[in-house]
């Protein structure tokens, strides 16, 4: 927006005008956006064609003088789906009620926990929120899980010969 006296009032007037029509005409308004909207990222798109070296070459800079900041980011990221997942699942073991974050991990109920990793192609985290924190998934600290997958049985349940919670 240009400081001289006209075009301010131009623009203050052109502002008005949009927020009345707006307010008028809902509707064609949000499709007047909408296309406009669309234009905008078709020649986004097209630019970004154009100048896929320089955008490659500039992403790479920024990564390269960034690396302590991106990873600090992606760790505190996966913290936090971390903490979700967790908090849904009930924030404790489900075999000794161990309750150190840091010694928590999701466990496949009925087995079969790497070849569902290898289906989702992704990030298990990422799965189980998108999907709405399906059934067939707990939490057990690590030595239960390792219990589970080495020997079928975890030593805590086998004592008192009980059942494992299902959520």
């Amino acid at each position: 927006m240009c400081t001289s006296g006209g075009n301010v009032i131009a623009a203050k007037t052109q502002y008005e005008y949009n927020k009345r029509y707006q307010e008028k005409h809902p509707e064609k308004y949000k499709e007047i956006i909408r296309k406009s909207n669309l234009k905008r990222r078709k020649k986004i798109k097209e630019w970004e064609k154009l100048h896929q070296d320089k955008i490659r070459e500039t992403k790479k800079k920024w990564y390269l003088n960034n690396k302590d900041r991106k990873a600090k980011i992606g760790k505190l990221y996966r913290q936090k789906l971390r903490d979700e997942i967790l908090a849904h699942y009930g924030n404790r073991c489900s075999c000794c009620d161990e309750a150190h974050k840091e010694f928590l991990s999701i466990d496949h109920i009925n087995g079969g926990g790497r070849k569902h990793k290898q289906n989702i192609k992704g990030h298990l985290y990422n799965w189980l929120i998108a999907n709405n924190f399906p059934v067939g998934f707990r939490i057990l600290c690590h030595n239960c899980n390792q219990s589970f997958g080495a020997y079928g049985y975890c030593p805590h349940k086998k004592e008192n010969n009980e059942n494992l919670p299902v959520y």
